[in-house]
């Protein structure tokens, strides 16, 4: 490894900003530029119309004005978070978080614009798209007159996502590094950041991780992807902006509020192994339809639950439903679950989510009585048959489910 390599390294993995910083993200910026640049001549001068190479030419453009939309989100997530840069009581920080952010809002407006007209562009030319019938086919007529007016909207494609990249070029290389280097040149070399929040936190027998584009193993795929502008891990970026280390305690006061509710219940037992904070977009569309979120999970293989929702003060109803879906599976046997099951539609559940499938009930069912809430009798009996049940063949500390 190169001294500059190192010396970047280092300063990837502390909370400051100096010039090893500032070179590596413009290097790292200039290779993902550049590479997104490669859609650039892909058709060339047309010799014939061809929409499906100039439909490839977009899905392309599109494609790399996406990665450098990510690039910039990771750069937002480095900055805000591991630099410090979300706005701390009198750290003086509120000016620059404004040029910081502005700069960053710039770069990803441009590109994710340009993303959406050459994905337009694209579809305009599809018969039976949505946009081609609004359209009246008149733009897809237009491109089949001649092989000039076709070169028209190849050009058109090209230019749109060409002017996006030097326009987030700017942004980034030209205005927000430049910036930042006076900074830390101001500053005696070195801009020292706030010291952020840890990014584990233990609460009892839970582990609490903070992986929303700000837990340890997420920064270093950050700076991994930064410094180089390579994508080695597969890293899924953030679709928002990453949260305030400064929010954190609300999350942990929730979370202790649903564990001392599990122990008031007699099941503080199911308080165990982690729960990891993500990104709101993290949890994706919820299966059973779009007028309900996915504000946690609860995966089974694993044994872990996810949180992606902002704090709010039902959160801890949240996390108990959650914990009621780890009861359903890890203590309650499948005879457990069938004889449950069997009741589905004919006991009302107690709230329409539950009434979308049985393990949806009986996480319902579970969060209720957790939170103290009213159960009718019937609800209650058919609940209450399957408490106070620890298997030890299907419990959490089993070998077998912690290789699962």
């Amino acid at each position: 490894m190169s001294a500059f390599s190192t010396g970047l390294a280092e300063a990837l993995a502390r909370n400051e900003i100096d010039v090893n910083w500032v070179a590596g993200i413009r290097k790292g910026w200039k290779l993902q530029a550049d590479r997104a640049r490669g859609f650039k001549g892909r058709i060339g001068k047309a010799s014939k119309i061809n929409l499906d190479a100039l439909h490839a030419s977009s899905r392309s453009a599109s494609a790399a004005l996406d990665d450098l939309v990510g690039y910039v989100r990771a750069l937002r997530a480095d900055l805000f978070v591991n630099k410090g840069f979300f706005p701390v009581k009198d750290s003086g920080l509120a000016a620059e978080r404004v040029k910081v952010s502005k700069e960053l809002d710039a770069a990803e407006d441009a590109l994710r614009d340009a993303r959406d007209r050459v994905e337009f562009w694209s579809k305009v030319l599809t018969p039976g798209s949505s946009e081609n019938r609004m359209d009246g086919g008149s733009r897809y007529a237009e491109a089949h007159k001649s092989v000039s007016n076709f070169q028209l909207y190849v050009n058109g494609v090209e230019e749109t996502a060409d002017q996006a990249i030097k326009a987030a070029d700017q942004a980034i290389s030209g205005r927000l590094l430049r910036h930042l280097a006076k900074l830390a040149t101001k500053a005696g070399g070195k801009l020292e950041m706030p010291a952020g929040e840890p990014d584990k936190v233990s609460l009892g027998k839970v582990a609490v991780l903070f992986a929303d584009a700000n837990s340890a193993g997420a920064r270093f795929k950050n700076r991994t992807w930064l410094a180089t502008g390579v994508d080695m891990d597969g890293m899924s970026v953030a679709q928002t902006e990453p949260r305030p280390p400064t929010g954190r305690g609300r999350y942990l006061d929730s979370l202790k509020q649903a564990e001392a509710l599990l122990k008031q219940r007699g099941l503080g037992y199911l308080w165990y192994g982690n729960i990891f904070v993500m990104c709101r977009d993290c949890g994706g569309p919820n299966s059973y339809g779009s007028q309900y979120t996915t504000g946690a999970h609860y995966h089974r293989k694993g044994d872990y639950i996810t949180i992606y929702d902002d704090p709010h003060p039902r959160l801890a109803k949240l996390v108990a439903h959650e914990m009621g879906h780890r009861y359903y599976y890890k203590f309650m046997t499948a005879s457990d679950r069938g004889r449950f099951d069997s009741f589905f539609k004919q006991i009302t559940p107690v709230s329409a989510y539950g009434g979308e499938a049985t393990e949806e009930d009986f996480a319902e069912v579970f969060a209720w009585y957790i939170d103290g809430r009213d159960l009718k009798r019937d609800q209650l009996e058919r609940f209450k048959a399957f408490l106070g049940r620890k298997l030890r063949s299907e419990s959490a500390s089993s070998s077998l489910e912690v290789l699962l």
